[in-house]
């Protein structure tokens, strides 16, 4: 039998895709070829970004008469206008490279687990927080990665069985997001929603 996509809700072309056999989760060709074309644009990044490091402590060594090997450059990460999305989450092309897409790739793994548990409306309104998250000019890269860890890390105890829901670990990291989000006026008041809902479940 095949699945709809969970990202898009197209039935044709699924690949089983997750950190591990028990969590994989149905992803169409296409989503699975845009979540690999951010991971690709990530690496590309990170290498550009380690040449220029490298460039620079040549620059130093060169100052002292020292003389070095310098490699050619790798290609370099340039942006485009085209948006990608995990899980209806937007990761657009100013995130790649600076956003822990990782750790939104693991969040929207434990959001499908909560649609397919009957939880959508927390699902829904953690998809809309963490896009909201991600766009809010409020925040710096350091907190939003922050926030991203932190979602995916109490998503996957909302995810879990009653019984082993880890709630003591839950609660704190509710109140760290309380602290980070409920003054922000851009995310406030869907912060607040989310926290009714989980407040819920611990």
């Amino acid at each position: 039998m095949i699945a709809n996509c969970t990202n898009c809700g197209r039935p044709n072309g699924i690949l089983a895709w997750g950190e591990t056999e028990a969590k994989a989760v149905p992803i169409c060709i296409d989503c699975y070829e845009k979540y690999q074309s951010i991971h690709l644009k990530t690496l590309h990044a990170y290498q550009y970004a380690a040449w220029e490091a490298e460039q620079q402590m040549n620059d130093h060594f060169e100052s002292f008469g020292m003389r070095v090997h310098r490699r050619p450059a790798p290609p370099s990460p340039m942006p485009s206008n085209i948006g990608n999305t995990i899980n209806s989450i937007s990761v657009t092309d100013s995130h790649v490279g600076t956003i822990n897409t990782g750790a939104i790739g693991s969040f929207a793994q434990s959001v499908t687990q909560l649609k397919q548990e009957g939880q959508s409306e927390l699902a829904t309104n953690l998809n809309d927080l963490i896009t909201a998250v991600l766009g809010a000019p409020e925040f710096t890269t350091a907190v939003k990665n922050e926030v991203i860890e932190l979602l995916g890390s109490i998503a996957d105890q909302a995810s879990q069985p009653q019984q082993t829901r880890k709630t003591a670990m839950a609660r704190v990291l509710l109140k760290r997001l309380n602290e980070l989000l409920s003054d922000v006026s851009t995310v406030g008041n869907l912060w607040q929603r989310v926290s009714e809902l989980l407040a819920a479940l611990f």
